[in-house]
């Protein structure tokens, strides 16, 4: 091979090293990127979890204060709640890494739910407890002087009926004596049928209030956003390691391209 020939052959070897070692350094510069990107949609997934976390904490809470008596509206839990929806909302937006929120969705649902149905349930225990009183008291007006101490004791019942004994409020349970007392006297008493079934109604609200009170909770949700952050830190270690291996991968061709270039030079 002629001198012309092989200086004309290492200029276009030349070349090609040179055009390769650009397009590693593209293919660098694209992975440096993507990576940047990968870390930052990570950073703001975890701190939308934690800030999630933070909230199902208060929320926790407000339930416990619910299940015992202290929350007198639920202008608090309806805020949490809603912010805990938008997290979620956001979480799903942002979700690159593949985070399965579906059972933390229904989780919060189901818990909007349950506070939901307490307030419909204790609205109406509420306003039926009120309202036994004035059924008590249009019956004692019908001349009833003989039943006045049943039905005094049946109002005075209702309005502590969170203090009876659990046996008393359970489903299917046999109804106390003096509701008993009451329907025998009521057979040929037909001003007390209102008052009793009205009773007989409160015991199932109030039952079911119970039981709600007995298994509301927010718990559920923490369970899920412990796990979800567990998920989110495996990912971020797999891509991590996955990155690591193309970097070395690409480090190794450019070094490999630039000691040829050296040799030909």
């Amino acid at each position: 091979m002629s001198p012309v020939n092989s200086s004309v052959n290492n200029r276009r070897i030349k070349v090609a090293l040179l055009a390769a070692c650009g397009l590693l350094i593209l293919v660098h510069a694209f992975q440096f990127w993507q990576t940047w990107a990968f870390r930052q949609t990570a950073m703001a997934l975890r701190h939308e979890l934690e800030q999630m976390a933070v909230k199902n904490a208060m929320l926790e809470g407000e339930v416990l204060k619910l299940r015992y008596g202290h929350v007198t509206h639920y202008d608090r839990l309806n805020a949490l709640a809603a912010s805990l929806y938008a997290s979620l909302l956001r979480i799903e937006t942002l979700s690159t890494p593949p985070l399965d929120v579906q059972a933390l969705r229904h989780s919060l649902q189901d818990v909007i739910d349950q506070i939901d149905r307490f307030r419909r349930s204790n609205t109406v225990v509420h306003n039926s407890q009120r309202y036994l009183a004035t059924l008590s008291e249009a019956a004692i007006k019908q001349t009833y002087p003989a039943l006045h101490a049943d039905l005094y004791a049946l109002q005075r019942q209702f309005l502590y009926l969170e203090q009876l004994h659990p046996s008393e409020v359970q489903a299917g349970s046999p109804p106390p004596l003096w509701l008993e007392s009451l329907r025998d006297a009521s057979l040929s008493q037909p001003v007390l049928q209102p008052l009793l079934l009205h009773a007989q109604m409160l015991i199932r609200e109030q039952t079911s209030l119970d039981r709600l009170t007995r298994t509301i909770s927010a718990n559920v949700m923490g369970t899920h956003l412990v796990g979800l952050e567990r998920t989110l830190a495996d990912e971020v270690r797999r891509h991590q390691q996955r990155t690591d291996t193309q970097v070395g991968f690409l480090t190794a061709g450019m070094v490999a391209l630039l000691v040829m270039l050296f040799l030909l030079t």
